[in-house]
């Protein structure tokens, strides 16, 4: 098992990282990023990413999350910010659809 979720949390902080295994109270994650809302001068909105844990920068530790501190779950993630997750922890540009001719 290892696929990308996000997680709404019950102190309202959003993360996203892999799953790596679950257990019956608690999720092994991997590569925990935090994701806010950050808005731009021009009034539009984008997704902020900041590390999950401050003592992990680089977001390489394995984390147990607690079911109990959860209140939400996405596992089906829209493929833009699945992509994007998935540069941002890899350093591999993904190409496109229509990249590849």
């Amino acid at each position: 098992m290892s696929e990308v979720n996000v997680f709404k949390l019950g102190s309202s902080e959003e993360i996203i990282c892999t799953v790596i295994d679950e257990q019956p109270d608690y999720f092994v994650v991997e590569k925990c990023r935090a994701v806010g809302p950050q808005q731009h001068e021009n009034g539009q909105l984008s997704l902020q990413w900041m590390p999950f844990i401050w003592s992990d920068v680089e977001g390489t530790a394995t984390v147990n999350l607690y079911k109990s501190t959860i209140m939400g779950r996405l596992q089906n993630l829209p493929e833009n910010m699945e992509k994007e997750y998935l540069q941002k922890t890899s350093g591999i540009v993904l190409a496109g659809a229509g990249d590849i001719k």
